[in-house]
């Protein structure tokens, strides 16, 4: 199907993926292009994204969006290439509305630099994206790249998430 979000070059930063049971271990890199803006943005938003996302299309072929954190705790910026391990709820699943992880950030060496606890994506289906307000235009990005995740964009898939409440 067509995708809810498309996402441009920085998000592909998935290097290695190893799968277990209702658990993942992901080598994340920041494509060369932009390892410079590690220096602007300490917790890259891309890089976040594909580390705490890493495991969803293993559990789900539906889409999900993200919907909410139960807990942050960052202790050190994020360097450009890391581990990412992520682990499934028990009781979240495709039969789910919602998928629920916990995800250890870890560098090279096995140190932790952030853990999130209950991150959660709900699905998102046709019928709430039709809901969703449309935007005829695509505005240039201010990191660079005309498919790089806009603010305007966060807000029409948080209208996207929220639509499948009503």
């Amino acid at each position: 199907g067509t995708p809810y979000l498309l996402l441009g070059p920085r998000w592909e930063a998935l290097a290695g993926l190893h799968l277990g049971r209702s658990e993942w271990l992901a080598r994340i890199e920041l494509p060369d292009d932009f390892r410079e803006e590690l220096t602007e943005y300490p917790f890259h938003p891309a890089l976040v994204d594909v580390a705490l996302a890493s495991g969803v299309r293993y559990v789900a072929e539906a889409g999900y969006l993200p919907a909410g954190y139960g807990r942050v705790h960052m202790r050190a910026p994020l360097p450009a290439s890391f581990w990412s391990h992520i682990r499934l709820h028990q009781g979240s699943g495709p039969e789910t509305e919602t998928l629920s992880f916990d995800v250890s950030i870890l560098d090279p060496d096995g140190r932790v630099l952030a853990t999130v606890d209950r991150y959660t994506l709900r699905k998102v289906t046709a019928a709430a994206s039709d809901r969703a307000p449309a935007r005829d235009v695509v505005p240039a990005s201010p990191l660079g790249h005309p498919t790089d995740i806009l603010p305007d964009e966060g807000v029409e898939a948080l209208a996207r998430i929220l639509a499948i409440r009503s």
